[in-house]
């Protein structure tokens, strides 16, 4: 599995065959998945890679991850209160 965030958006998780291969589902959704890492990121939370999964954190809380599919991508909230700030 990879250790570093920006070889998911690369290629892929490494769990599976398909890894660094056209038939990945994380490259395939490329364009999206940077595009709503970018907005994790501006959001102020820090990115780790668990799981093989690009998780962003708030305060060593897991609050959402990305993930791709066959037939779609998107982000998974885990604990998306913590994002609240005050």
């Amino acid at each position: 599995m990879i250790k570093d965030a920006s070889a998911y958006f690369v290629d892929g998780c490494g769990r599976c065959d398909h890894f660094a291969t056209d038939l990945c589902k994380a490259r395939k959704w490329s364009e999206p998945l940077h595009l709503l890492r970018e907005i994790l990121l501006d959001s102020g939370l820090n990115e780790e890679v668990k799981w093989g999964q690009p998780t962003y954190t708030l305060k060593g809380k897991n609050v959402a991850m990305l993930f791709a599919f066959k037939d779609t991508c998107g982000i998974k909230f885990l604990k998306g209160i913590l994002s609240k700030s005050g």
